[in-house]
C-alpha cells in the first residue's frame, strides 16, 4: 500500500460535519503487517489525561466541512495556536501551514509506523477523543493514486458514537474499523519500495 494514500486515507478520516473535531488518531493496524502508525501531526508522548486546550496541541484540523474539498493531511491544534499573540510559539506565518506531508511520512517510515493491509481486508483505526465534540460519525476517504485529486468512500464496519460530531464523552478511546475494497490499486513510492500497489 502507498504510503503517501495511506496518509490521506487516514487524516482523511477526522473529516466529519464538525471540522475541528477535538480527536487524534493514536493508532491505526492493517492485515498484511505488524507495524502500527498513528495519524499526521499527532505526538504520541502527549498528556491524554485532561480535555482543555492543553491536551489539543496535536488535534489535526481542517479548514473545509467536506471530504470533497480536501486537501492535504490538515493542521495541527499547535499550528493554529500560533495565531494568538503573546501564546508560546506564537508564529502566524506558521500557522497557516499545513501538517509537513514528506517530513511526516518520512519521519513514521524511521520508525517502523506505517502499517499495510490487503485488498478487501479489515483495518482497525483507534481515536482518542479529548473532549465532547471530538465523536463520531466520521467519513473515511482513500485517494489510490495519492494525488489528493480523486477521492472514493471507504465501508465503515465499526463506527465512531455521535452525533454531528457530539457525544457526551471526553478522554476515551474509540476504535473504527474500516473495510478496504477488493481491488486496490494503490500507486507509488513507499521508501525505497516504487510501484507499490495492490490489486
Amino acid at each position: 500500500m502507498n504510503a503517501k494514500s495511506l496518509c490521506k486515507f487516514t487524516i482523511a478520516t477526522l473529516m466529519t460535519s464538525c471540522a475541528s473535531a477535538h480527536c487524534v488518531i493514536v493508532d491505526t493496524i492493517g492485515s498484511a503487517s505488524k507495524a502500527h502508525g498513528y495519524g499526521m501531526g499527532a505526538n504520541l508522548n502527549a498528556r491524554r489525561d485532561g480535555s482543555g486546550t492543553a491536551f489539543q496541541k496535536d488535534t489535526t484540523v481542517f479548514a473545509q466541512f467536506s471530504t470533497a474539498a480536501a486537501k492535504g493531511c490538515g493542521k495541527t491544534h499547535m499550528q493554529a495556536d500560533r495565531r494568538v499573540c503573546g501564546a508560546p510559539g506564537y508564529d502566524p506565518v506558521l500557522a497557516d501551514l499545513n501538517n509537513d506531508i514528506p517530513s511526516s511520512t518520512e519521519r513514521m517510515v524511521s520508525q517502523g509506523a506505517v502499517p499495510a493491509a490487503y485488498p478487501g481486508t479489515l483495518m482497525n483505526i483507534t481515536f482518542h477523543q479529548v473532549n465532547q465534540d471530538g465523536a463520531g460519525p466520521f467519513r473515511c476517504i482513500i485517494d489510490e493514486a495519492a494525488t489528493g485529486l480523486k477521492w472514493n468512500n471507504l465501508i465503515i464496519t465499526t463506527q465512531v458514537p455521535g452525533n454531528r460530531g457530539l457525544n457526551n464523552a471526553a478522554m476515551v478511546r474509540n476504535l473504527m474499523t474500516i473495510e478496504l475494497p477488493e481491488r486496490l490499486d494503490c500507486r507509488g513510492t513507499f521508501g525505497a519500495a516504487k510501484s507499490v500497489e495492490g490489486k
